[in-house]
């Protein structure tokens, strides 16, 4: 044993500046293995569940269609009765058991107080004008919202950080009611859960944070995946009694994603079919496919995307273990070569191959685990993967210099074929 570690002290002493070098440049390999395997799990969890979530799904939209006419006849009169007709389209849709409507609309939401900051406006992030206004004393402030139905919370995996999600009695609500609401994740720490907020959404009316939503969840809509991070989250109400305030929601309601597997011309004939049920005339409402002309939707290219970005970590990882291995193993066979003369030595002595590679293996060890000790203090997040790679760099370093060693030519020294 004393002969092990004796040859161990050589092999470091001769070669001081190249051992701290490998030590430091394998800590640094470790700790670079070990974020990008962090980064990649992310990377694969999140494609695993933009997959579950989006990837067996087809969505079409559907929304409605009034002419300018029509849609102000219908909000001052309503002389056709669409209201009535349009909530039992409504109501055909959202029972159907063969797709599933998830209304959601981009509805602005005037809030009176608390004042907020401007990047909860709207426009703020296309640089345009999003200062607030003032209306005869009045604080406008212009915020950006959703309003979305029952479904949808399901249907995009939306999750609830903290306080409740909507209730059914949430979506039904009387003209007057305090409106509850689901904040984005930055608006925690300027409002709070219980807080009451005054504004207007068709009429003045004031809201209830019921809670927050969890940081970085995404909605589809407007062509992109929309963060929520931003939004104020309202449910698409139905209310009891025909009002002005009832006909606007209730058209919210028909707009919207039809999520379904039936495909295209089935979807639509059950579309048709709850039309004309409910008495609407084709050029009220539409129904379309996004991936109509050819285009590829806005899913399709989330999910090569977080595909891509997966696959690209994967490589990385292996790429940077190998970079290790082959460093760790390259000084190992440099220092040996060096100390050939003095391994000769011993073998005529009556040493061999195998107790050379324990020195090998023991240096392997020694630089490693200084190595692994160093690498915690940057990636402390990162310890199973980094002690897993320490492993894999010591099983794969082992073989290559076993290999070597059984290979290295002693003739010279031992004389002949001895």
């Amino acid at each position: 044993m004393s002969v092990l570690f004796t040859n161990l002290r050589i092999i470091m002493g001769k070669h001081k500046f190249v051992t701290f070098l490998i030590i430091v440049f394998t800590a640094i390999v470790l700790s670079i293995f070990g974020l990008l395997v962090t980064n990649a799990t992310q990377a694969q969890a999140s494609f695993r569940s933009f997959e579950e979530t989006y990837g067996n799904k087809t969505f079409y939209a559907c929304g409605e269609t009034l002419s300018d006419q029509q849609y102000n006849e219908y909000r001052l009169n309503d002389s056709l009765n669409l209201y009535g007709k349009f909530l039992e389209f409504n109501r055909l849709m959202m029972k159907s058991e063969r797709f599933t409507l998830i209304s959601y609309a981009m509805q602005p939401v005037y809030l009176f107080s608390p004042e907020i900051p401007e990047r909860f406006l709207y426009n703020y992030e296309f640089g345009l004008h999003t200062t607030p206004e003032y209306y005869k004393g009045r604080l406008y402030q212009h915020a950006k919202s959703i309003q979305v139905s029952e479904s949808v919370v399901a249907e995009f995996d939306i999750k609830i950080a903290s306080g409740e999600a909507f209730s059914d009695d949430d979506y039904h609500l009387e003209i007057g009611e305090p409106i509850p609401i689901l904040l984005g994740s930055e608006y925690d720490g300027i409002v709070s859960i219980g807080e009451v907020l005054k504004g207007d959404y068709f009429e003045k009316c004031s809201f209830v944070v019921k809670g927050f939503i969890e940081k970085d969840s995404f909605f589809p809509a407007k062509g992109t995946m929309l963060s929520c991070d931003r939004y104020i989250i309202l449910p698409v109400m139905t209310y009891e009694k025909d009002s002005e305030a009832a006909r606007l929601s209730v058209l919210q309601t028909v707009g919207g994603i039809i999520v379904s597997s039936l495909g295209y011309d089935e979807t639509l004939s059950q579309f048709e079919q709850f039309r004309e049920q409910a008495g609407l005339k084709k050029s009220m409402v539409r129904f379309s496919y996004p991936k109509e002309n050819n285009n590829r939707s806005i899913l399709d290219q989330y999910s090569a995307m977080t595909k891509e970005v997966a696959s690209q970590f994967t490589v990385m990882v292996l790429i940077i273990m190998l970079f290790g291995v082959i460093a760790a193993t390259l000084t190992l066979c440099s220092a040996l070569r060096e100390n050939r003369r003095n391994f000769g030595v011993e073998m005529l002595c009556g040493a061999t191959r195998v107790d050379i590679f324990k020195v090998a293996l023991l240096f392997l060890l020694t630089v490693l685990l200084a190595a692994d000790a160093l690498s915690m203090m940057f990636a402390p997040d990162a310890m199973l993967s980094i002690q897993l790679a320490v492993l894999c760099m010591l099983l794969l370093s082992s073989i290559i210099t076993a290999v070597y060693i059984k290979n290295m030519d002693m003739h010279d020294i031992l004389g002949g074929n001895e």
